[in-house]
């Protein structure tokens, strides 16, 4: 994946709302793990994909983090099916050696997202 295609999540819509509330738990909870249920039921809901793969393909593997992803016209593997459209990829859960995603086709305006890029790039000029 490259950096150029990635975009932070704006939590905007029903569903990146419901990652939110869920985000907004410090401890595992059971109002933490009802959240979690909510917006996995909402993804799945929204005709999402499900599939697995590896912290170092996706590079995100914690429950609940996501980002905005413009799948490339030559994307192969699960991501195929979603050529050439803005999508929200979602870790929904974890093993020992496997991460749980789910993934869906969004409606966001890409000039009005932050690149992935761009917001790494504030937060090393602000550690400075």
């Amino acid at each position: 994946m490259l950096i150029e295609n990635l975009f932070m999540d704006p939590q905007t819509d029903k569903i990146g709302k419901l990652i939110a509330k869920f985000q907004s738990y410090a401890a595992w909870t059971a109002e933490k793990r009802a959240a979690r249920d909510k917006f996995v039921t909402a993804l799945t809901n929204a005709n999402y994909d499900e599939f697995t793969g590896h912290r170092k393909e996706y590079h995100f593997s914690g429950i609940g983090s996501g980002y905005i992803y413009q799948v490339p016209s030559n994307k192969r593997g699960h991501l195929k099916i979603y050529r050439n459209q803005l999508i929200r990829i979602v870790c929904v859960g974890q093993s020992r050696f496997e991460v749980f995603y789910m993934a869906g086709a969004v409606n966001f305006n890409v000039a009005k997202l932050i690149s992935f890029k761009d917001y790494l790039d504030q937060r090393l000029n602000k550690e400075v």
